[in-house]
């Protein structure tokens, strides 16, 4: 019977590579996949909370904290409001009316736009009806 020997040499990119040099390669790739891992998984959140602190002037712990918190921006932001605030009366100064002609079919509006057009004091409304 005819026993060949078995080959435990590897060549890549036509250098000989040794077993042991092989385990050692494997081994340096696997730990860049898990230092790479270990960025993505703790490093990118880290850099949204310290873009976040540096524009909002606070520690990225605090901006932390304030995404855990169940409050709403409302709520924090009358927190320091009392409850029974007092407001004086109304005026209706603001009254809502129709403009434009009327209409059987709702119209599809894809721009508007407010500006003086004949320059007279008084703003107009130029609206873009997306469906004529």
């Amino acid at each position: 019977m005819l026993v060949l020997p078995v080959i435990t040499t590897y060549y890549i990119h036509g250098r000989e590579i040794k077993p042991e040099n092989r385990k050692t390669r494997t081994r340096f790739r696997n730990l860049l996949v898990l230092l790479f891992v270990f960025i993505l998984i703790i490093g990118l959140p880290y850099l949204i909370l310290s873009y976040q602190a540096g524009k909002n002037g606070s520690t990225p712990v605090e901006v932390l904290k304030w995404m855990m918190s169940r409050e709403s921006t409302t709520d924090s932001l009358s927190a320091g409001q009392p409850k029974n605030v007092t407001y004086g009366e109304k005026i209706d100064f603001l009254v809502p009316q129709h403009v434009g002609l009327e209409f059987k079919e709702p119209p599809m509006i894809s721009n508007l736009a407010v500006t003086d057009l004949d320059k007279d004091g008084f703003p107009e409304i130029i609206v873009c009806d997306g469906k004529k």
